[in-house]
């Protein structure tokens, strides 16, 4: 069934939408129920082995009776102390793997759809900035044509004014391509049904809040790429413990009965199997290995993701301190400064080039706002991912 995507649209649907159909999601939901099977059965013993016997006798002597003895067994291999402990110790270090990894995928996913998201209404609220400087360029050009024709402008301010309209018609159109690349992108993760005029409702943040790093950097322990890890770890950690089992004698008890003309036979057999040429040296000695490689990754990756989350931490701070001063400072000044010179050139107290000026300064700071509300927003993405989480959840922040 077709998704509809009519009105403004929560960024969450477009996440779980593209989740839900993206090929991993399959793959990693079939990883998983594998690794639950293997956990289910892994402490089961080894199947038990059912030997039948059917022979013929000659007699030697003449005059001797010949015969047609049969016979079935019934073995069974025990497992050696500890051996089914540690099998099922290496099934659930898989299947926490699995269901670590898994996480991981569709964290990336949502991640991904989320900067998706927030590149397309980025582009959106550029294409609309541009189309309204398109508009008061325009109506600039026409109030000075319109001094140029009464003889109060002259024809350099003319022709000033309609290249200020032609270059801002130039970027109006820029940013519409920008936002038509931008849709295509969301296009690939959500389907190609995203209709062209799609309104998002919550891209960007409703707020601007403080991100406290000791409780951030409390759920790096849990990223999902460490659990990875640490599932590998313990596997490898089983694997010793099953390869040291290797090394002891095996056992193997079973019962019998056979069938001759005169007599018949029932009984039991105990079998050793005796390390006596390997004892799992190999094996114990690539465990180790397997662990020491494993503890080392670990590691690695926590160092990683803590350098990643100290960027991207201080990366948010910086954008998120410009975008409330550009906010609540430059742009009202910068404005004012705009009316009080667009007032005086209507009065004819000033000049186009006062104008230009101002309205130069407007625009510079209405676009550091989108760039540092993009920044500050894209970095709250990357925390999020340094942290192993699909996006920035509330208990991880705090108002000011």
């Amino acid at each position: 069934m077709v998704p509809a995507w009519d009105g403004p649209v929560p960024v969450d649907r477009l996440v779980a939408h593209a989740q839900a159909r993206h090929p991993s999601a399959r793959a990693a939901a079939a990883a998983l129920t594998a690794a639950q099977v293997r956990a289910e059965t892994a402490g089961r013993w080894a199947h038990p082995s059912l030997d039948l016997s059917y022979g013929r006798t000659r007699a030697r002597q003449p005059g001797g009776e010949s015969d047609q003895p049969y016979g079935v067994g019934l073995s069974q291999r025990l497992p050696a102390w500890g051996e089914a402990t540690a099998r099922r110790a290496l099934a659930r270090a898989g299947l926490d793997e699995a269901e670590a990894a898994g996480g991981m995928r569709t964290t990336e996913i949502a991640l991904a759809v989320r900067r998706a998201a927030l590149d397309y209404v980025s582009a959106r609220e550029a294409a609309a900035a541009a189309e309204a400087e398109v508009l008061i360029a325009l109506e600039l050009a026409q109030s000075v044509e319109r001094q140029g024709s009464a003889g109060e402008a002259d024809r350099a301010a003319v022709s000033r004014a309609r290249l200020v309209a032609t270059i801002g018609s130039v970027q109006r159109d820029a940013a519409h391509r920008d936002v038509a690349t931008a849709l295509a992108v969301l296009r690939i993760w959500c389907g190609s049904n995203l209709p062209d005029g799609l309104v998002l409702a919550d891209a960007w943040p409703a707020s601007w809040p403080v991100v406290p790093a000791a409780q951030a950097q409390a759920a790096l322990a849990r990223h999902p790429q460490v659990l990875v890890l640490e599932g590998q770890t313990r596997a490898q950690r089983s694997r010793l413990e099953l390869a040291r089992q290797a090394g002891q004698p095996g056992i193997t008890i079973g019962i019998f009965a056979d069938r001759e003309a005169e007599e018949d036979a029932v009984g039991a057999t105990l079998g050793l199997e005796l390390p006596l040429w390997d004892r799992g040296a190999a094996g114990i000695a690539e465990a180790e290995a397997g662990i020491t490689a494993a503890e080392a990754a670990q590691r690695q990756e926590q160092a990683r993701l803590a350098e990643r989350f100290a960027q991207a931490l201080g990366a948010y701070d910086r954008a998120r301190l410009m975008a409330l001063a550009l906010a609540g400072e430059a742009l009202p000044a910068a404005a004012e400064a705009l009316r009080l010179r667009q007032a005086a050139f209507a009065a004819g107290a000033t000049d186009l080039d006062a104008i230009l000026d101002a309205r130069r300064s407007v625009l510079a700071v209405q676009t550091d706002l989108r760039l540092a509300r993009r920044q500050a927003a894209a970095a709250a993405l990357d925390i999020a991912e340094a942290c192993g989480l699909p996006n920035l959840p509330t208990n991880l922040i705090e108002t000011p």
